[in-house]
């Protein structure tokens, strides 16, 4: 396989690491661990679509922090792809893309995109 065609991500939190290939199709990967996030109300508000924001707020509060880091973790790995910062605003249709969301080690949450 010719280097050129090798796509990777690469995500880290706590002590587990995550990595992902892909030939040809841009890869994003990211994993956080659920731990509470006082903030994730101020940095939803902030980072999130109005329609994404709409969902994560009917969330109840027992919900919330998963709720948070699954589209967290989404949008993380979409711009890894994308070789953008999440800073940057992020122009994507989620129909482009494959998603897959995956539990690394039992209190983790992970997602990982290749486009399609």
């Amino acid at each position: 396989m010719p280097s050129r065609d090798l796509r990777f991500s690469v995500s880290r939190s706590g002590d587990v690491a995550v990595v992902a290939l892909s030939t040809r199709q841009e890869v994003g990967v990211d994993i956080e661990a659920v731990l509470p996030l006082p903030e994730a109300d101020e940095i939803a508000a902030l980072c999130f679509s109005a329609c994404e924001y709409g969902s994560y707020i009917a969330l109840g509060p027992r919900d919330r922090l998963e709720g948070f880091l699954r589209r967290w973790t989404l949008l993380e790995a979409v711009s890894k792809a994308l070789g953008c910062g999440l800073g940057q605003p992020l122009s994507w249709d989620e129909r482009d893309w494959a998603v897959r969301r995956f539990v690394p080690k039992p209190g983790y949450i992970g997602t990982v995109v290749v486009r399609n």
